[in-house]
């Protein structure tokens, strides 16, 4: 089967090829997700709560989890471009460097998604009701699957408000030949924003 839409797809290359950027997005999605679950096993256990009392800025912790979590999920993610050459596709330096960039951005942006519904969270079962209903549907919005042109209008309005969408859209297309530079921009304002998120929860005291 061919990629359905030239907005979306890899051009000429096989639907396998349209879905590995849909699939590194997946694996930074719950690699995030799984790492964000630490914070709230730490504060069970107490050691978050004394990491809160240490003279270090609040905005230094959040950046240490999240940027640990990043990179656990940029790594694991990342692997699946080596996939790539079998696949047939045509690669350039300038677009593989670019799909890096905007997977890195990813990482960053759903971690610091992730962090702030786990800080907020009291219990691993509800951290976990939290990615079925908010999680989940964004990746399954995000294009991963299929061209958001090719969708009926409702649910390519929908999609083209999930910030995954412009997530996978900018690790996508460098590898077509066809980077954008919103997407990439969208994508950057997003892990700026979520990040921004983290650090303001982060900075305010918990409730009793």
């Amino acid at each position: 089967a061919r990629a359905m839409s030239s907005g979306d797809a890899l051009g000429p290359h096989s639907y396998a090829t349209f879905l590995l950027p849909g699939a590194m997005t997946l694996v930074a999605v719950f690699a995030s997700i799984f790492s964000s679950i630490a914070v709230i096993e730490e504060r069970n256990q107490g050691w978050l709560q004394s990491v809160l009392v240490a003279p270090v800025p609040r905005w230094s912790i959040a950046l240490g989890k999240i940027g640990g979590g990043a990179a656990v999920a940029f790594v694991q993610a990342v692997v699946l471009l080596l996939a790539l050459p079998v696949l047939g596709a045509t690669m350039t330096v300038t677009g593989v460097a670019t799909s890096v960039l905007a997977l890195a951005l990813t990482c960053l942006g759903v971690s610091s998604l992730g962090f702030v519904f786990a800080w907020r969270s009291e219990t691993t079962a509800g951290f976990h009701a939290v990615m079925n209903l908010v999680f989940v549907p964004l990746w399954m919005l995000s294009g991963a699957f299929f061209p958001v042109d090719a969708a009926s209008p409702w649910l390519a309005w929908l999609a083209r408000a999930d910030p995954l969408t412009w997530c996978t859209a900018a690790i996508r297309e460098p590898l077509a030949g066809a980077a954008s530079w919103g997407s990439l921009a969208a994508t950057a304002g997003f892990a700026a924003v979520m990040f921004g998120w983290a650090v303001r929860v982060v900075a305010r005291p918990r409730r009793p």
